[in-house]
């Protein structure tokens, strides 16, 4: 699968605008031409406020985070998220600080650091019952484990569903990422 297909297919949500940020594994072949297709992508993304950071690298696959930049302000800038980071030992909110520490994290443990769906734009109550509740007694799951509204994130998670069937059809039909990228 390229690398640009992987991006609408795992990533559609954000390239939409309706999330933060999507993760996603990437197989490759040469860290040299996947640093290339990371520059190029990051390259025809960022002026529309869509950024790719490489989470974790391995000799055969890649962590990606897909994100916008001003969603993650903006969730960065919350106290509540703020104190829940702070118990994770993060000490600055600045975009490059907190997606150091995540990749610091992320490269030093086997799994994933729960925090990481703060990065994806997952209610900080679901989060938290997430791992409080060690992934079960979830009200129900879609793109995250749902504890708290559980009728309102299944509407978004929907709404998500249709983005997701919307962006692939456009992409296999068309063939033009470029039209997909929505500038908020």
């Amino acid at each position: 699968m390229s690398f640009e297909y992987s991006l609408v297919l795992y990533g559609s949500c954000t390239l939409a605008g309706l999330t933060c940020g999507n993760l996603f594994q990437y197989s490759i072949s040469s860290i040299q031409q996947f640093e290339k297709e990371i520059s190029f992508y990051n390259k025809l993304c960022n002026p529309k406020d869509l950024y790719l950071v490489v989470l974790k690298l391995t000799s055969n696959r890649a962590f990606i985070l897909l994100y916008r930049k001003a969603f993650l302000k903006q969730i960065l800038s919350n106290i509540e998220v703020q104190s829940f980071l702070a118990s994770y030992a993060y000490q600055s909110f600045e975009i490059e600080d907190v997606l150091k520490h995540l990749q610091s994290r992320l490269i030093s443990r086997d799994g994933f650091p729960h925090e990481i769906g703060i990065f994806l734009g997952y209610p900080i109550e679901d989060v938290k019952s997430f791992i409080q509740n060690r992934g079960h007694d979830a009200k129900c799951c879609g793109c995250w484990k749902v504890y708290h509204q559980k009728s309102l994130k299944q509407k978004r998670f929907k709404q998500f569903d249709c983005c997701n069937n919307i962006y692939q059809h456009h992409y296999e039909t068309f063939h033009q990422f470029q039209q997909l990228l929505v500038a908020l």
